[in-house]
């Protein structure tokens, strides 16, 4: 019984192997490191051409040289900047972007709350100062977590031309 579970946990996983192995990709290759992204067809993604408009849509890959975006077909030579948002990037913007307001206002708000209650003098000005100095790390790591989330949240990961090959990986021949 043993050899016939493992037997079939195997024959799905190489099923599944050669199904993904299947699919044509647009690859997308950083100039200076090599590192490869690789988007499926039917991902959403954006594509932002050299005369600046701007298509949404699910990818299509047309032939070697050209994708298709809601019937549009687009060549990857004009292709200015090629932006792909993901489920998970779009939750980690979210959240950076929350974490960083609340931390940023809470500051704030203490900091206020501090001088209106202390007032304005000699002894006060050195505890909101400290105060000050202790908490300018964290607004600033609160701004940037905020700033850092809301380009994720509504922007994605981009890959302009100027960084970024695009190639199509063509399906392999089955015989």
């Amino acid at each position: 019984m043993k050899k016939i579970i493992l037997f079939s946990i195997i024959n799905i996983f190489l099923l599944s192997v050669c199904i993904a192995q299947t699919d044509t990709t647009l690859q997308v290759i950083k100039r200076n490191s090599g590192k490869t992204v690789v988007i499926k067809e039917n991902k959403k993604i954006s594509i932002i051409r050299f005369d600046n408009s701007k298509v949404t849509g699910k990818l299509d890959i047309v032939s070697d040289s050209s994708i298709a975006l809601n019937g549009d077909t687009i060549l990857l030579k004009n292709i200015n900047e090629i932006r792909k948002k993901t489920i998970g990037l779009s939750i980690l913007g979210f959240l950076s972007t929350y974490l960083g307001v609340n931390i940023t206002l809470g500051c704030l708000i203490t900091l206020t709350s501090i001088i209106a209650e202390l007032g304005i003098n000699p002894i006060s000005v050195i505890y909101e100062g400290l105060f000050i100095i202790i908490t300018s790390p964290f607004i600033a790591a609160g701004v940037i977590g905020t700033i850092w989330g809301i380009k994720k949240f509504f922007i994605g990961n981009k890959y302009p031309h100027t960084k970024w090959i695009y190639r199509i990986n063509p399906k392999p021949i089955t015989q």
